[in-house]
């Protein structure tokens, strides 16, 4: 288990690039790990824009799914 941290640890340590390693229990995938990290950018032009991330977001089940599941077979 992590160790929390204070909100003094985390106003020094985000400024000079300290970000957060994705979790390791397979609860976010690495594609919406890799959206999280465009959010944390320094320069806020960097940043994707909040239509973006609805755009991006509403589509990320269709964009991750792996593959569909094999047809059922038609019972003769």
């Amino acid at each position: 288990m992590c160790r929390r941290m204070t909100n003094r640890e985390v106003a020094e340590l985000v400024p000079s690039g300290f970000r957060m390693g994705k979790p390791t229990n397979n609860v976010c995938p690495d594609q919406l790990y890799e959206i999280m990290c465009m959010c944390w950018q320094v320069d806020p032009i960097r940043r994707p824009t909040f239509t973006y991330l609805q755009d991006l977001l509403e589509n990320f089940d269709i964009a991750t799914e792996r593959s569909y599941a094999a047809p059922i077979e038609a019972i003769g």
